[in-house]
């Protein structure tokens, strides 16, 4: 009986001990969850954008002329001209984001540009005595000389960033389209009319372009870009008059143009994407 007495006045003595240890220590703290941070935008290329562009340009136009007499008897002389000038314009279009890494595009542009070129001496006296062409019959009075007033395209571009996400490296192709004034001197003999005429005439003609250039986002909407583009315009009639002889003589021309532009970029609300919410402890 004193053994049990006992053993339960030992123990009731440590719960009291260890009630009183617990009440030192105090009440247990409160454990928050960790807060959330805002997410970490992503760059991306996706939307739409409308910039402006300068450079320069130089282009090579084979010059093809040919004369027929009334008797059908033909010559013909050919001539290169060399152009070059200043290139000014805008563009606008889209881009897409895809597959991680990959961007692929749609983009209109249009430049007023300053390239002029002349040959001199060219034969254009192409009938001086009954129905013998002459064309090599060169005078310092006959030229050739032309203006390029603009040059425009629609492409499509595919890129690629996967080395940094705010450069963007790409290709680009489509149609593309041209304006440009022609000047020819010819002389009275071929004419009938002064001793020298100048016959002008202006043409717009269609063609094709493909090119490429690396774009970097230098903020959130804006980036900087250089591209360079091949223009290939074809053969085709520049212009044909009549000669006092009753023959007459074609002037065609197969052009193309070389183009290096630096420009910049605003877009419209868009290069950011979107990224996990990551929380931080």
């Amino acid at each position: 009986m004193k053994k049990i007495l006992l053993g339960s006045v030992a123990t009731g003595a440590l719960v009291a001990a260890g009630s009183a240890s617990a009440a030192d220590l105090g009440p247990r703290p409160a454990y928050k969850a960790p807060p959330m941070v805002a997410p970490i935008p992503v760059f991306s290329w996706t939307g739409c954008f409308v910039g402006a562009h300068g450079g320069w340009g130089w282009g090579k136009k084979d010059v093809t002329e040919v004369a027929r007499s009334h008797t059908n008897t033909i010559g013909s002389a050919t001539a290169g001209i060399d152009t070059s000038g200043a290139i000014f314009g805008g563009q606008i279009g889209c881009d897409y984001q895809f597959a991680g890494n990959f961007v692929l595009g749609v983009q209109g542009d249009f430049a007023g540009t300053r390239m002029t070129g002349d040959v001199t001496g060219f034969p254009l006296r192409a009938f001086c005595c009954g129905d013998t062409p002459i064309l090599n019959a060169t005078s310092e009075a006959a030229f050739v000389h032309v203006r390029t007033d603009w040059l425009a395209s629609i492409t499509a571009r595919l890129g690629f960033t996967g080395w940094l996400p705010h450069s963007l490296l790409y290709v680009k192709g489509g149609g593309a389209w041209i304006s440009e004034r022609w000047q020819v001197a010819v002389e009275r003999v071929f004419i009938g009319a002064g001793p020298n005429s100048i016959l002008e005439t202006s043409q717009t003609r269609g063609g094709w372009t493909i090119g490429g250039g690396i774009e970097y986002a230098i903020a959130p909407n804006w980036s900087v870009f250089a591209e360079f583009d091949h223009y290939d315009f074809g053969t085709k009639r520049v212009l044909s008059f009549t000669a006092s002889a009753g023959g007459f003589l074609n002037l065609d021309a197969k052009q193309r143009i070389e183009a290096v532009k630096l420009g910049v970029n605003y877009r419209f609300g868009w290069g950011k994407g979107k990224a996990p919410v990551v929380a931080k402890y």
